[in-house]
């Protein structure tokens, strides 16, 4: 990291400095003070001056070097001070934790003392290293102190997606898909949302921070992306348009570790997030034509006379993102309110049914209504088609990938409650619920649910 400024010292020298200034720091920051009194430095002999020695305070402790094993540990939200004793000024000072992340600080005019403008960490190993002019052995005067554990409660940041795709890869081959999997990461379709689950709410005054070290990156690049706040403990990532095919995706918050939010709460360590995405993959269902096409990357693989939502039950229109896959699932009208004693009833198994939305409505095979595909709509909202054509379905489409229906009647797909439908929002009302962004306002998600099952 690069020095942020580098304003001189009464006698003309520069003093490096490091960290960001202020705004932010500052209402982070912080009061503390760990003593340091170098046993390096010489005393004054034959009368002459005694050499400028740093004191370096964290809170109102002060304490003689020695081993940081046998150290107490010391406040996080206290500030850190070095005051130089005796004459000469300071030329440098830094202070950084184990894995480089320096603390930002500010020199006062007299270049004798410096304090931390940011807060420290919980639970962390510290260094300090200061320079001086007179620098009595060219060496800097160097002490360490260790942080307590958080006495404010801990945030945990959960990021998803976390089940990953499990398709038949033999099968999928067989059928033309060439999808891969990186090592030790899991493959979805390319309209896969990024999620972060938050075990305590967060206040809009502190969300642009947190959000800020939530980094997300795409090999190759994906198109500019923005976090949305749904609500104080749940984010969504996504690109302005889809993810690339066959990418590299990975999710860090290296930063978080020990940071503090608010006066009680503080950000425990993050495990990181790494996927990948296969192919471009695509099924478009026009319900006034009762047919879907399938697409991969641009290419059409086939198309499927269907039958969709009936009057009543119209299947919602816009894009949805495949959420899991079923072998075979018990369907149940009793489950949608439609009681087991009238002429809408069923009760009956159904073969590679394929979840777009948490209410049900799935594509499916549908033997029974062969006779309307193509040519009417007569399902409780699911889109149904031949056993055949379900069972390449089945294996063409996986957890991530795109559906999108058109020319219906029905209601339009919501973007967070009913499913993975945040493709639905325009990106600028997307990028305008982000701390960084925009306003990060919490918008309503409430709507009707269509049927669980066709």
């Amino acid at each position: 990291m690069a020095p942020s400024s580098t304003p001189s010292t009464p006698g003309g020298r520069a003093l490096k400095t490091y960290g960001t200034a202020a705004t932010a720091a500052a209402v982070l920051a912080v009061a503390l003070t760990v003593a340091l009194h170098p046993n390096a430095d010489p005393p004054a002999t034959d009368g002459k001056p005694a050499p400028p020695r740093p004191e370096v305070r964290v809170g109102t402790h002060s304490q003689e070097p020695h081993s940081p094993g046998r150290t107490a540990p010391v406040d996080p939200d206290a500030p850190v001070t070095v005051t130089l004793r005796g004459q000469g000024h300071l030329t440098d000072v830094t202070l950084k934790d184990d894995a480089g992340h320096r603390v930002a600080g500010h020199l006062d005019p007299s270049a004798r003392v410096w304090r931390s403008t940011h807060v420290l960490r919980a639970a962390t190993h510290y260094v300090a290293e200061v320079r001086t002019d007179p620098q009595p052995h060219n060496t800097p005067h160097r002490t360490e102190f260790t942080t307590s554990r958080a006495r404010s409660g801990l945030l945990t940041v959960t990021l998803g997606p976390s089940g990953g795709d499990t398709r038949d890869t033999s099968g999928a081959a067989a059928a033309g898909d060439t999808r891969s999997t990186s090592e030790g990461a899991r493959t979805y379709g390319v309209g896969q949302i990024v999620t972060a689950h938050l075990s305590h709410p967060v206040p809009p005054e502190s969300r642009a921070l947190l959000e800020s070290h939530l980094k997300v990156t795409a090999t190759p690049a994906a198109a500019p992306g923005a976090w949305h706040w749904l609500d104080p403990t749940t984010l969504h990532y996504r690109p302005r348009t889809y993810w690339p095919a066959r990418a590299d995706i990975s999710v860090t918050a290296d930063d978080l570790a020990g940071l503090r939010l608010t006066d009680h709460l503080r950000v425990a360590p993050v495990v990181p997030l790494r996927f990948s995405t296969g192919p471009r993959v695509e099924a478009v269902i026009d319900a006034s034509a009762h047919r879907m096409s399938v697409l991969r990357d641009g290419t059409t693989l086939r198309v499927i006379p269907v039958t969709t939502g009936k009057e009543g039950y119209r299947t919602r229109a816009g894009i949805k993102v495949v959420l899991d896959k079923q072998a075979v699932l018990r369907m149940r009208s009793t489950t949608i309110g439609i009681p087991s004693d009238t002429d809408e009833a069923y009760d009956l198994p159904v073969r590679h049914a394929i979840r777009l939305t948490r209410s049900g409505e799935y594509l499916h095979a549908a033997p029974w209504a062969a006779s309307s595909f193509g040519r009417r709509d007569v399902s409780h909202g699911c889109v149904g088609m031949s056993e055949k054509d379900a069972a390449w379905l089945f294996l063409i489409l996986g957890e991530g990938d795109i559906t999108r229906t058109v020319h219906t009647r029905g209601q339009e797909m919501t973007p967070f409650s009913n499913g993975v439908g945040d493709w639905n929002m325009p990106w600028r009302a997307w990028a305008n619920g982000s701390a960084l962004n925009g306003s990060s306002t919490v918008r309503s998600a409430e709507e009707r649910l269509r049927p669980s099952a066709s």
